[in-house]
């Protein structure tokens, strides 16, 4: 079973994004999540984690990630 975390930056309104991306997850997903958490942050952060590890850093990249992009990351995790 999957723990997904998905940190937000709130203070800039990434909360429509993070919702959106939960609401794919459970939509495919939702037989192998055990618990999906939405986790509001600072600092520019948009962050997927599957059972503590990263799938996705909006820091690292640069960039928001493409909801189908995080999809394939939980999907190998599965």
């Amino acid at each position: 079973m999957l723990n997904i975390e998905v940190t937000y930056w709130a203070v800039w309104g990434y909360a429509p994004r993070a919702v959106s991306l939960t609401g794919l997850l459970l939509n495919k997903c939702q037989e192998h999540i055990q618990n999906l958490t939405l986790v509001p942050s600072d600092g520019g952060r948009f962050e997927v984690s599957v059972n503590g590890d990263l799938v996705y850093s909006k820091l690292a990249t640069g960039r928001h990630a493409d909801p189908e992009e995080v999809l394939t990351a939980v999907n190998a995790m599965i």
